[in-house]
């Protein structure tokens, strides 16, 4: 069975296997932002596949990283109503810093239920606190 990749909550991107992506984030100065999420979620029958296991692969030089697993209800469409798990990557910056940061997250998960092989995929985050 196929999964289709999502990130909930910010934007849908798909990243090219092995190759860390760029994306650029903006964030607010003394507070914690949620720059990341995913999930695998088969939209054609709402089947949730294992959450992605998440890894900070560079941690972020002027702030904390955290991880954590979430689930939340889908508010519209074919699977309005289901439960979807999913993982969430959390910045905040150390009090008072403004300027860039760097943040590279290695997401991975199973590319088919019951049969060997996974797939990963690397973004780098760009953040600019302000």
């Amino acid at each position: 069975m196929k999964h289709l990749i999502k990130l909930a909550l910010l934007a849908t991107i798909i990243a090219t296997p092995v190759m860390a992506k760029d994306i650029e984030r903006k964030i607010k100065a003394n507070k914690t932002t949620v720059i990341s999420s995913m999930s695998t979620f088969n939209e054609r029958n709402c089947n949730q596949g294992p959450v992605p296991r998440v890894r900070i692969t560079k941690a972020a030089a002027h702030g904390k990283v955290t991880i954590q697993k979430r689930a939340s209800k889908a508010t519209k469409g074919k699977c309005k109503g289901h439960v979807m798990k999913y993982s969430v990557v959390l910045y905040t910056p150390n009090r008072g810093f403004r300027g860039s940061d760097v943040v590279n997250v290695s997401y991975t998960y199973q590319k088919y239920l019951n049969h060997p092989g996974d797939v990963s995929y690397t973004y780098r985050y760009k953040l600019m606190v302000k």
